[in-house]
């Protein structure tokens, strides 16, 4: 390797316009040869230590998944696709009868007020149909009896 991809590299430590810190240079590109010889570190720049732990951490991420697969931890997306197709399918069915399940309960409402019940369950079905991009895999998931910091007391009750 010549002197300037030495210096390109920062093993080679210039001082001035041709002069070099002679001891440290020296101190570098043994350093940088024992390393290549000892095949921590490519002719290419790539750390073989560092690719090499990455390599293993891959490894054990995917005999990890294979594991959760054939312990049936994992759930196939088209499984969970289609259960989600059912539940979505369900609350809607349920949220658009609120306003007829009201005129039956409440029969003082006007026809003005079932109007009203029916746009605001309209409108909340538009507002979860907008928000459709799904939680980041690994999010921390509230459990069911804990509030957001959004969420009004009335809204938890």
């Amino acid at each position: 390797m010549s002197l300037t991809r030495y210096v390109e590299k920062g093993i080679a430590i210039r001082i001035g316009r041709g002069r070099f810190d002679f001891r440290q240079t020296i101190r570098n590109v043994s350093r940088h040869l024992r390393e290549q010889a000892a095949g921590r570190q490519g002719g290419n720049g790539i750390d073989a230590v560092t690719e090499k732990a990455l390599l293993t951490r891959s490894q054990r991420e995917l005999a990890d998944l294979k594991r959760r697969q054939l312990e049936g931890t994992l759930i196939p997306v088209e499984n969970l696709r289609r259960a989600w197709g059912r539940i979505v399918r369900g609350v809607k069915q349920n949220v658009l009868a609120i306003p007829g399940q009201a005129r039956f309960e409440l029969p003082h409402l006007t026809p003005f007020d079932a109007e009203v019940l029916e746009r605001l369950c309209r409108d909340a079905l538009e507002n979860a149909r907008a928000t459709d991009t799904p939680p980041a895999v690994g999010s921390a998931d509230q459990d069911e009896d804990t509030i957001d910091e959004d969420t009004t007391e009335e809204e938890a009750a």
